[in-house]
């Protein structure tokens, strides 16, 4: 597949996932970015399209509104695990397109199924946050120091506009 047309689809299955995901609150606010803000701390899928083949992986992270950082950090789990032989759980999953309508819909079908049933769990157990701000969270360090700003003092503007601009949400 030519890179031109490899882009078309990559396309296609991102707008087709803003719709699906949508289904369970999230929304496309860059273009490999869907955000769902909760509280004080964004939810965020990103989709990561390899340059070598028309195939994605997911990645899922949480951004503390509060934070300064200045990336979003990839926190969370990825698909990887679940692209081999030996899965977790024994599920499989492709995310894998070609020009084609089928392979299209078959990997926003995959991604919006790996949402669901990884993502999703795995957001649910960090919305508490006493376990978000312990020594156990994904977050760092820094990110748990800005949430327990924002939740004492509330958030900073500044820290704020950059989460905005750098997830396309708040």
């Amino acid at each position: 597949m030519d890179k031109v047309a490899e882009r078309s689809g990559k396309e296609k299955v991102l707008r087709r996932l803003g719709g699906s995901l949508g289904d369970v609150g999230f929304k496309r606010t860059k273009p490999t970015f869907f955000t769902r803000p909760s509280g004080l701390v964004v939810e965020f899928i990103h989709l990561h399209k390899f340059t070598f083949a028309p195939d994605f992986r997911v990645h899922m992270g949480l951004r503390v509104t509060n934070d300064s950082f200045p990336a979003a950090s990839l926190n969370g789990p990825d698909s990887e695990p679940y692209f081999c032989k030996g899965a977790p759980g024994g599920r499989r999953y492709n995310f894998r397109y070609h020009l084609d309508a089928e392979t299209i819909e078959r990997c926003v079908s995959e991604v919006t199924a790996y949402v669901r049933t990884i993502a999703e769990p795995w957001f649910e157990t960090w919305r508490d946050l006493e376990r978000l701000l312990s020594s156990v969270s994904p977050l760092s360090p820094d990110a748990r120091s800005a949430l327990r700003a924002a939740v004492e003092a509330g958030p900073d503007p500044t820290a704020v506009a950059l989460t905005r601009k750098l997830l396309g949400a708040v």
